[in-house]
């Protein structure tokens, strides 16, 4: 009887198999994201999507307070209002390609373990390529061309539209994020700064995080390092033997202050108080963070093997008045 047998795998197989492993295994997914601030606490609360050609969240514009006290055997109103609206996004595709050339695999001797070795390193760098595109879309102050990934100042914003709504159209004016511009930080910031998420507070908001330039956050730093000092001699009564040279992250009415290279790049004089309660990173549950398999590229003249990655995401907005913007600050 003939003995079944199978063929040699070819080695776009052997590298499809191992980067797919690589991909949705724990030991790289417990690395994603460590130098992106921002894009890690929008991933962290990603919502999933189902696909279809848009993403669509139902909006509450609110309504006024209608109630009153109530005497023995009096009557009262029951009324409503239409209230409810739907804010509409479009996917964005982001794609980055990976290259493993002929001669990496030449000089690897067809050893698996080599050949591994190398797929790990490109891998790892086309997705770190992929994340810094979507962090450096989500910093820019505008999109660079619709199909790019929503900048989050387009949903934290005083005016414009975002997802069909606009704060300029009566009833959608709770759609504003708040605002304080025009701040002399090292005189003025901390106090304009509680000045705005009071103002948040007072709107229902609750601010999760404060993102700032390098300059005004290492500002922020060194009012912290002066507190921490300062409090650290009156316990000691003339200081400590071990001193923290330096606040890592700065504190302002118990929201956290933090940096991003990212941002640091696109904007030097804004920042934002956001509440990811109400701004959503939606990815695509089925082609999110998704990699083709590995084929050929001689016929394309490049002698070695090719893939792509890909994220299929989008940032959303369901809240927008919940936010805070720090403009013109000098």
């Amino acid at each position: 009887m003939t003995l079944p047998t199978a063929p040699a795998s070819s080695l776009d197989q052997v590298f499809t198999r191992y980067s797919f492993a690589k991909i949705g295994g724990s030991a790289y997914k417990n690395q994603k994201y460590r130098r992106r601030p921002l894009l890690q606490l929008l991933d962290e609360k990603r919502i999933k999507g189902d696909g279809g050609p848009n993403i669509v969240h139902p909006v509450n514009l609110g309504t006024a307070a209608n109630g009153k006290s109530l005497g023995r055997n009096a009557t009262f109103s029951i009324t409503g209002d239409a209230n409810e609206t739907w804010s509409r996004y479009t996917w964005a595709v982001v794609i980055e390609s990976c290259f493993v050339s002929w001669w990496d695999i030449r000089e690897a001797r067809r050893n698996k373990h080599k050949m591994i070795g190398i797929l790990d390193s490109r891998l790892d760098e086309t997705r770190e390529n992929l994340d810094d595109n979507v962090a450096t879309m989500l910093a820019a102050s505008s999109a660079a061309v619709s199909t790019d990934v929503n900048p989050i100042l387009s949903i934290v914003a005083t005016t414009g539209a975002t997802g069909g709504m606009n704060p300029s159209t009566a009833g959608q004016t709770l759609w504003r994020a708040e605002s304080e511009a025009t701040i002399n930080w090292s005189v003025a910031g901390i106090g304009r700064t509680r000045e705005l998420l009071n103002t948040i507070e007072d709107n229902r908001g609750n601010t999760d995080v404060i993102l700032l330039p390098d300059q005004f956050f290492n500002e922020t730093c060194e009012i912290g390092d002066s507190a921490l000092v300062l409090n650290q001699d009156m316990k000691t009564r003339g200081g400590t033997k071990y001193a923290d040279l330096g606040a890592k992250v700065p504190i302002i009415m118990n929201t956290p202050v933090i940096r991003d290279p990212a941002w640091n790049s696109a904007q030097t004089s804004t920042g934002i108080a956001f509440d990811l309660n109400g701004i959503h990173l939606v990815s695509d549950s089925e082609w999110d963070m998704y990699m083709y398999p590995f084929k050929e590229m001689a016929h394309h003249g490049r002698f070695g093997q090719a893939t792509v990655q890909m994220r299929v995401c989008q940032l959303t907005c369901s809240s927008r008045w919940t936010q805070g913007l720090l403009s013109s600050i000098a």
